[in-house]
């Protein structure tokens, strides 16, 4: 979600597979206790996962903000992360990334018709670890994601951090899989590139909006 705006959805779910080619997704799995996650008990859910991500320091009279963001973009609304305050945008990605571990991927695993993984990469400055969630599509031996930050003029916060170190964990679902980053050279962006657009339209109007080349990451998978 860090780098999709959340602008289109309610298309028919569909995926990538290998080298870029679709592939229809498989039903979103049910949950332990074998129910389903009913539209009007998202509120709640919310609520909880606010409680649970922000520990008592995002401001209360912010949440039902957040929230309805959330819901708009879980109920596959209109949500312009492009044009979002860069701090909102960081904290419904948090949201996500926190609704993805709870439920391994029943929630925040779809976006804009497309599968979303979680990223962990190491902090260049603190060490720690960072993990947002984003839009990929399959590689023959990892995966390809995209440093959009939404058409920002600077790359991502992640971007960095893997230019500086390129090992990183990525999670499908609840599996973590540990990677190596590397950036998509000229010639590999001018393949991949139209695959991206393909996916998801709204990388063209991200592109057309930054001064900058977004970067594709490969981010190939470290064998066990």
């Amino acid at each position: 979600m860090a780098d999709v705006t959340l602008e289109a959805a309610g298309r028919r779910q569909a995926g990538w597979g290998k080298g870029g080619r679709s592939r229809r997704a498989s039903p979103l799995p049910r949950p332990s206790g074998g129910g389903t996650f009913p539209p009007d008990k998202l509120g709640g859910l919310f609520q909880t996962a606010g409680r649970w991500l922000g520990g008592g320091t995002f401001p209360p009279d912010k949440l039902g903000g957040l929230f309805q963001a959330a819901g708009r973009w879980l109920g596959g609304g209109a949500l312009p992360f492009s044009a979002m305050r860069d701090s909102t945008a960081k904290h419904l990605s948090t949201l996500h990334t926190g609704l993805y571990r709870l439920t391994g991927g029943v929630i925040g695993r779809r976006l804009v018709d497309n599968d979303m993984l979680l990223l962990t990469t190491s902090g260049r400055i603190t060490g720690r670890d960072h993990t947002v969630p984003l839009l990929y599509l399959e590689a023959d031996d990892g995966w390809v994601v995209i440093a959009s930050w939404g058409g920002r003029p600077d790359n991502p916060e992640w971007y960095k951090n893997l230019e500086a170190q390129p090992k990183a964990t990525v999670k499908i679902r609840s599996r973590a899989h540990p990677v190596t980053a590397r950036t998509a050279d000229r010639n590999e962006r001018a393949v991949w590139w139209p695959r991206v657009v393909n996916a998801y339209e709204g990388y063209a109007t991200y592109q057309s909006r930054s001064s900058r080349e977004i970067p594709l990451v490969f981010l190939h998978r470290i064998p066990d």
